[in-house]
Parts: C-alpha cells; structure tokens; sequence
C-alpha cells in the first residue's frame, strides 16, 4: 500500500463509523453464511475468515506504520494459519496487492515510498508462492479426482461450453449473494441444467453479470479517491476470495457451494455499504429516510432468513424438503430424502424417492444398492437383485452391492453364485465383517 493509506485508515475509523457498523450488521445476518455456521463442516469456513481478518489487520497495521517488521510477520503467520484451515485464506495475501493496483494511479505509485512498497509486495509474493508450493507438496503433488456429477460443467467437452457455464454460475453466485432467497444443501446432479446453445437465453444473465462487474472496474481505475480505495478493496476482496471456487485455475468438486460464499460475501457487504452511502450523499432528506427504512426491511428480512434457514439445518428432512423446492431435478436431494425417510422406517417414501432418483440419474449405484435393500425386505427379490446387477455394471468395485447380491442371490437359493458375490465384495473391502459373516454363514448352510 502506498502513500495515503495513513489517512485512508483514519477516515475508516473516525469518519466512518456508522458504515463500519452497517457492514458488521449486512455481514451477521446475511442468509449465505447459514450453511457455514449451522454445519459442523462449516468450521472451516470460520476459522479461515477469522485468521483472514486478523492477517488482514496486521497488514492494515503494517502499512499505517509504514513497516516490514512485527506486523508483517504476524500478517504472514495468520495468513498462513487460515490457509490450512481452508484452501481461500491465502487469498488475503493477492487482495491488498489487486487492491493497491485498482486503486493506484501510475503517477501516485512514483510518488510512493519505494522501498518499503516493494518489501511489502515482495513479501506477499514469496509467502504466497511458498505457501502454494506447500500445499501442493501435502496434496501428494497431485489434484483431487472428481467425476462429471461433482461438476458437469468443468468436464464438458468443448471450451467453449465450459467457458459459458463457469460465467454463467458466477452469475449464480453473485445473485445468491444479492438475493439469498433461494438456498440449496446441494446444487449438483441437475440442479443447474448446462448451457448448451449461444441462443440460451440463460446468456443474457452472464451479459448483465460482466456488465455490472466492468462498470465496478472502471469505476475503481478513473478515480483516486479514500471512497475509491474502500470500492477496490470491496471489489478485489469480492473476486480474489472465489476465485479458489471459480475453476478458472482447477477443478472443483461442486457446482456451487453456498459456504464457499462466506468470505466473498465481505466484499459484496462493502460495495452494498459504499452505494447506500453514494445514493444517500445525492438524496434529501426525505430521500435519506426511505433509505434508512429499506435498509431496516433488509436487515429484518435477511435476519428471519437466516433464523429460518438455521432452524432447517437443525433438522435433515427439513433441510432436504427445502432443497427439493429449490432443486426439483436434483438427484441427491431426492436420494437424501429416501435415505431420512428410509432411516424413520416410511419404507413406501423412501422407495419412491430412491426410484426418482435414479430416474434422474439413471447410473445413481447407490441409489440402486439403497432401494435394493428395501425391495428384498419388502420380498421383490427379483427387482432387488436386478437393481444391484445394474449397480455393478456401472461400479464394478461397489463392495456393499457385492454383499448385498450375495444375500439376495441366497435368498434365491442360488448360492455358488453369492458365494461368488460376497468373494468378489471381499477382494474390493479386505475388512468387511458383515460380508465375511454372511460368507461363513452361507458355507456352512449350503
């Protein structure tokens, strides 16, 4: 950060307060952060923002002091730490040094103090490298292995089609944090059909989406300004927080993931603030009052959102009820519902979902082993054992389908064939009890 910042962070702190106080309150109640919160996994996504914040404090501190002593180390030592909670935390390293260029004419850069600049800058670049390096290094120098279900739109087969339907689900994200309304436990297996064709209507969503992201850019670039620097900040906090989520640098294993959210929706926050201001600047005062009573009616609704939207995260069936108006089409939501249903013995709901499922994803196995179960309960051994067959010609290594073929195919009196099966379950699981029981069991009955 160059010359000014001294000033900037006085102008946060005493001119602003009332600012500073709404984004604290749009960032508590914000709906997004449901998901993050109320699930244990969620944990992660906490503990990455809170060092993230701390990281980014003492780097505010560092440029305040004009220093590359204490508070740059301890900014390195927290980026470091919330990085290992979650792959986003060194994020905060690439967010000052986007945010100084945005919002740093050429002619404030000469005038700034070089030396310390550089240090600065030389310091995020290095960590940020030996930091990747290290991960990559813990990742067994190899990236994780996803299939077309995880994230359809990363393995389609043209470029072209992969690069409409990444803008496209920026587009989506950035409306989930604009209107928080409709929110899903798990938007994978159909829940966002692809984009197949330029005449998608769906396209004039990512033109409006670009649209409004340039104008933010240009806006950042033509003025210098403290209001100027607080926008770029917001605006590259926005973007370089999702960007691990993006896929635009590797493949992800989602389509979206609501608390990956969590630490761009603090840029979202500081642009939503910095407008309310902009617009409040150039009204009267009756204009003023509307505002302060939208705002009210914002904060209210998106704090019985998030009440209500925690209450369903308290409760599985609630949860995947309130995925299922969301995403009608999603396999995984309906395979969910049968499986708390199935858990809660409503057999004929269960399998009624589980046969939805696989009607939406003809290949869902474990949607196939699952109803299997409940059809050799309910004595349809045929249907049963076909349904398995069918799951193991798609996973031939599916070690409980195995068994579970193996105890219908006993059933049926056919038992070299699940003396077969329950080997076949043993050579994929070497420590499978269940499997050798019923193996022993059956040698000694047969």
């Amino acid at each position: 950060m160059g010359h000014g910042q001294h000033d900037l962070n006085q102008n946060i702190i005493i001119k602003c307060p009332k600012a500073s106080m709404l984004c604290a309150i749009l960032f508590t109640v914000h709906p997004i952060h449901s998901e993050s919160v109320a699930a244990l996994v969620g944990r992660a996504d906490l503990l990455c923002a809170v060092f993230f914040f701390v990281s980014f404090l003492f780097y505010v501190s560092a440029c305040k002091n004009g220093s590359v002593g204490t508070p740059m180390l301890l900014c390195v030592i927290f980026c470091s730490v919330s990085m290992l909670c979650k792959e986003q935390g060194i994020t905060v390293l690439s967010a000052y040094y986007w945010e100084s260029l945005l919002s740093s004419s050429p002619l404030h850069l000469l005038k700034a103090p070089w030396s310390p600049l550089l240090i600065r800058h030389a310091i995020l670049f290095s960590t940020g490298f030996m930091l990747l390096a290290f991960r990559y290094t813990i990742m067994g120098a190899s990236a994780p292995q996803f299939t077309p279900v995880d994230n359809p739109a990363s393995f389609a087969n043209h470029t072209s089609t992969r690069f409409i339907n990444y803008n496209y689900l920026f587009a989506i994200n950035g409306w989930l944090l604009l209107n928080p309304i409709s929110l899903c436990f798990d938007w994978s297996m159909g829940c966002i059909p692809l984009i197949q064709s330029w005449t998608d209507p769906r396209l004039a969503v990512v033109a409006l989406f670009w649209l409004l992201l340039f104008l933010l850019l240009f806006q950042c670039a033509i003025n210098e300004s403290h209001q100027t620097r607080t926008l770029s900040m917001g605006f590259a906090v926005l973007v370089i927080t999702f960007l691990p989520a993006s896929n635009l640098f590797f493949r992800v294993g989602f389509v979206i993931a609501e608390r990956n959210l969590y630490l761009p929706s603090v840029g979202y926050i500081i642009l939503v603030v910095l407008g309310t201001n902009h617009c409040a600047r150039y009204c009267k005062m009756q204009g003023r009052k509307v505002i302060q009573l939208l705002l009210i009616v914002l904060v209210v609704s998106h704090m019985g959102k998030s009440i209500h939207r925690s209450y369903q995260w308290s409760f599985d069936e609630e949860l995947y009820k309130a995925g299922l108006k969301v995403c009608p089409q999603n396999a995984k939501v309906h395979y969910n519902i049968a499986k708390a249903a199935a858990d809660r013995g409503r057999d004929k709901v269960a399998i009624q979902s589980y046969r939805e499922a696989i009607r939406l994803h003809p290949e869902y196995d474990h949607a196939m082993n699952n109803l299997a179960n409940l059809l050799k309960e309910d004595e349809q051994i045929a249907e049963a054992e076909l349904l398995l067959n069918r799951a193991l010609n798609i996973n031939p290594k599916f070690a409980a389908a195995w068994m579970n073929l193996g105890i219908v195919q006993a059933s049926l009196k056919k038992y070299s064939e699940a003396q077969h099966s329950y080997e076949e379950a043993l050579s994929h699981r070497r420590n499978y009890p269940d499997c050798y029981f019923n193996l022993g069991n059956l040698v000694m009955f047969s």
